[in-house]
């Protein structure tokens, strides 16, 4: 996951 919420691709968990 990415810090990056782009287009909730995957879990947004490790949204910043």
């Amino acid at each position: 996951n990415f810090p990056l919420d782009l287009a909730a691709l995957e879990v947004p968990s490790t949204n910043g």
